[in-house]
């Protein structure tokens, strides 16, 4: 089976993925501009754990892409927390990044990052 071309630097690749004849990369790492979105907002739903160091991300982020493993609902329907650490070291958001409002009880890593379009933290506790 053939590896993911960033599988040596991040431990996080999708196994079992395609890779992307563009760049020889599995679907969260590959900065093919035709991966499929739904395909991976469907991967990224299932995918337990807050690591996603070296994505990229094809479509705008906002917490509801994420798998319900990472996220924590008040008790009101607009409170969201992120109870875990996150991990976004050297990722690409291609179409944005909208946290505004949210709560991060641990540490978010984003360093290296990459923003392509507009991103929105506001009124966001850490």
């Amino acid at each position: 089976m053939s590896k993911c071309e960033d599988s040596d630097e991040y431990e996080n690749c999708s196994d079992g993925d395609i890779l992307y004849e563009l760049d020889n990369k599995c679907l969260f790492h590959s900065d093919d501009n035709n991966k499929d979105t739904s395909d991976f907002i469907q991967a990224l739903q299932k995918k337990e754990g807050s690591d996603f160091n070296g994505y990229v991300f094809p479509v705008e982020v906002e917490y509801s892409i994420f798998h319900q493993e990472v996220i924590k609902k008040g008790s009101e329907s607009s409170t969201i927390t992120f109870d875990k650490e996150m991990i976004f070291k050297k990722a690409h958001f291609l179409k944005g990044i909208m946290l505004a409002g949210l709560i991060f009880e641990k540490s978010i890593n984003m360093s290296e990052c990459k923003f392509h379009e507009e991103c929105d933290f506001k009124e966001k506790s850490f």
